[in-house]
């Protein structure tokens, strides 16, 4: 990681919380001239971003010079993770085209910038600009060229295997994270799998993309009760790629199955042990589209919502919708919503926290009359509709038509 890079990312105007987030994780894997080579897969895994606003955002940032992608081809065609150099001689902030209305996910393929702004004029007399008043240091830290590549290239010598979900597509970046979460645990009762980093995840990759995708299923099922059992008999497990090659799951005690399923159980909150259909997390992306949905229709009470400070009952009076979320986050954390909050869900974004947007956000909140919940204020992102607050009529009028459709169906 170069502090340099993570400088220059902060005084750049990037046009959007999303590419100022891909920025600086751009800037975390740069080195001290901005060259960094992050796979898409560890950029979304770093951001949260899905793949599709990923590739967005670096041709949008690409049109705008404040990166270079450079294509890299490796041996027997294949493609090698893209050499990325953040544009850091550009001293004044550059500002990429604007987002549309309907949000990120939505682009016209045209660049809106003019790029002869993007690098400042010579000094009147030709001296030479002066230099900044820092020295500058070499990073410790190398550039960081992913292992997902190695991955991604030996997947690729298995073949394919044809099959309709992207996380059972070898070579693909849903598969790729696939293979990351199975050595590092995220998701996983057990947590990570004990010295999976000796490993290449290349070598394990290989030998997951070598199963079928019942093998798969049945691999990732066995894992938890696998790495549980030795755990509690204090014996260390043997490397993941060998526990794929060999399918060991196949010589494994079945009664591991229920202890580890026990386990899971006892760990788990009452809520959380039933769920009905429907139920999701308050402060997720259907969560928050409930929220701003009945915020958006308004209060029941303009005069009591009109108060700087509202109590519980009188929030339940001014808001009924949004005391009942709020009711719903703090006792259980989720609740059951309508099938279109959870359609809507796909047009929220992650804002991160002290970022330019969340503060876009507050002032609108502000300007409303909107009730600012504190939870917001302890999380790393929150859920709100895309485009920023100049995305509110779009996202009104998806929840319109969302309406319109569940009428007709009725």
């Amino acid at each position: 990681m170069s502090w340099q890079a993570t400088a220059w990312v902060s005084k750049i105007e990037a046009g959007g919380a999303s590419g100022k987030l891909l920025l600086y994780a751009l800037a975390n894997y740069a080195d001290e001239n901005g060259r960094c080579w992050p796979s898409d897969a560890r950029l979304m895994s770093d951001t949260e971003l899905s793949e599709r606003a990923i590739r967005d955002w670096k041709r949008k940032l690409e049109e705008a010079g404040l990166i270079a992608v450079e294509r890299r081809r490796g041996g027997g065609g294949t493609f090698q993770a893209d050499e990325i150099r953040l544009a850091m001689a550009t001293e004044t902030p550059a500002r990429p085209p604007a987002n549309p209305a309907g949000g990120e996910g939505k682009t016209t393929g045209k660049s809106c910038c003019d790029h002869r702004q993007m690098t400042p004029p010579p000094p009147a007399n030709g001296a030479v600009p002066p230099t900044p008043p820092y020295k500058a240091e070499p990073s410790e830290e190398p550039p960081i060229e992913p292992i997902e590549r190695e991955a991604r290239e030996g997947e690729r010598e298995e073949g394919e295997i044809a099959e309709a979900a992207k996380a059972d597509r070898p070579g693909s970046a849903d598969f790729e994270k696939r293979v990351a979460r199975f050595c590092s645990g995220r998701g996983f009762l057990a947590g990570v799998w004990q010295d999976w980093e000796k490993s290449s995840l290349g070598y394990i990759g290989r030998h997951f993309a070598a199963l079928s995708p019942e093998e798969r299923a049945e691999a990732e099922r066995w894992r938890d009760p696998y790495l549980l059992d030795l755990g509690a008999r204090k014996i260390a497990p043997q490397p993941p790629g060998n526990f794929l090659r060999d399918k060991a799951w196949n010589a494994l005690d079945p009664m591991i199955l229920k202890r580890a399923d026990d386990l899971r159980q006892a760990k788990l909150g009452p809520a959380d042990r039933q769920q009905p259909e429907g139920w999701a997390k308050c402060l997720g992306p259907a969560g928050m589209a409930f929220l701003f949905g009945k915020m958006l229709d308004g209060p029941a009470d303009a005069v009591l919502a009109a108060r700087p400070f509202l109590t519980d009952s009188q929030l339940r009076a001014a808001w009924p919708a949004v005391w009942w979320w709020r009711a719903s986050q703090n006792q259980k954390g989720g609740a059951v919503f309508d099938r279109r909050w959870h359609g809507l869900a796909s047009a929220m974004e992650p804002v991160p926290k002290e970022s330019a947007m969340l503060a876009a956000w507050r002032a609108e909140f502000d300007a409303r009359g909107w009730q600012w919940m504190p939870v917001f204020d302890g999380l790393d992102v929150v859920f709100c509709p895309k485009g920023g607050p100049a995305g509110l009529e779009a996202f009104k009028a998806a929840i319109d038509q969302g309406d319109e459709q569940a009428e007709a169906e009725e």
